[in-house]
């Protein structure tokens, strides 16, 4: 179920990630957000209107959102390891399914 993935203990390791952090749109694009909706979150979060938690919960939600098949954290963690985001993979056993 959706609510298994939307933690705030995911999203806390996604603000420890340097590399993800560095990578912010890329990482955007391998999840597949829009570009536009990207746009929308990193501006809000540049002008400190939101933060850094709400914008990776807004990237995770509308990953979430967008799904054809029922997202799962083995899912996620697939397209991070794929793209060479790594250190919340390690972090796998702390994240609460």
């Amino acid at each position: 179920m959706a609510a298994q993935i939307y933690s705030k203990e995911l999203v806390k390791f996604f603000i420890e990630d340097p590399t993800l952090i560095d990578n912010l749109h890329s990482f955007s694009q391998e999840l597949g957000i829009s570009h536009a909706d990207f746009k929308q979150l990193n501006f809000l979060f540049t002008v400190n209107k939101i933060s850094a938690e709400e914008l990776f919960s807004g990237i995770l939600h509308k990953w979430i959102t967008q799904q054809s098949e029922q997202p799962t954290l083995k899912n996620l963690l697939g397209i991070l390891a794929a793209s060479r985001f790594v250190y919340v993979t390690g972090k796998k056993a702390n994240i609460p399914a």
